[in-house]
């Protein structure tokens, strides 16, 4: 075109003037804005030549492009994209997602979509029908999996759901509804099934000595009220204490181990 070029600008066509003092010249000839002369010549919208083309933006993000996802740590990269985003009002995360793909701004996102991609690659080694796998806890994935879910206070179950999958407790004859009886929440009660590994955390004496004084306190407090709602984080502590009090019970001492895990 004579007079500039043809862009699209956020999936839309823009007129794009080659000179754009020759151009305002030639609107205020005429008695046009820009925008109007714009539509006039080429009956498309006026854009700015400062203006970052989708094809700029495109090839900039394919080459940012990691585990399927657009990873943008900080750096002359993220200002970059930052400031093309600005020019839409928009935030980066917005436009990324805007050109169809997944923003990934900080390392531990990227470390969280790498590891859910793995995670779905050893569900999927478990398939047992359709989408429902049979994962033994004794398994490498079971581990790998209930340690990650732990650690994010996200059921297993839940997890494995969020990954496309559903879990059964049978190698055969599918059922869905059953669930470990050493796994199982009783009431509200769900540390151990939310973090199965809970009682694997090997504790320095001196952090332990710590941890039996504050879960004594919370388990006084709940005692003197029993109304108390314990955090999730505060019914970990005394799992943790209990366990750990249980592991030094010496069966040749005092056979009977629930007055030992009552001292």
């Amino acid at each position: 075109m004579k007079w500039g070029t043809l862009v699209s600008i956020l999936k839309q066509t823009h007129f794009v003037p080659g000179n754009i003092e020759n151009f305002r010249a030639n609107a205020k000839i005429r008695g046009f804005s820009v925008a109007e002369y714009a539509r006039f010549l080429s009956g498309f919208p006026y854009a700015s030549p400062k203006t970052t083309a989708d094809e700029e933006i495109l090839r900039f993000l394919r080459e940012k492009l990691t585990e399927g996802c657009v990873y943008l740590p900080s750096g002359s990269d993220r200002r970059w994209i930052r400031a093309c985003a600005a020019q839409h009002q928009m935030g980066i995360r917005e436009l990324v997602e805007f050109y169809g793909y997944k923003a990934c701004l900080t390392s531990q996102e990227l470390f969280d979509i790498r590891t859910r991609r793995k995670h779905i690659e050893e569900l999927t080694q478990h398939v047992v029908c359709d989408n429902v796998v049979y994962l033994p806890i004794e398994s490498a994935a079971y581990c790998d999996l209930s340690a990650y879910a732990g650690q994010r206070q996200i059921p297993l179950n839940q997890y494995v759901e969020s990954l496309g999958f559903v879990r059964t407790f049978e190698k055969s004859g599918i059922t869905l509804d059953k669930v470990e009886t050493d796994m199982r929440p009783y009431g509200d009660d769900d540390v151990f099934s939310g973090c199965p590994l809970i009682g694997s955390k090997i504790i320095n004496a001196k952090t332990l000595d710590k941890l039996n004084i504050s879960a004594g306190k919370l388990i006084d407090t709940v005692l003197e009220q029993p109304a108390t709602k314990l955090t999730f984080e505060a019914k970990k502590e005394i799992a943790l204490a209990l366990i750990n009090h249980a592991k030094g019970w010496d069966g040749a001492e005092n056979t009977d181990f629930w007055t030992y895990i009552a001292l």
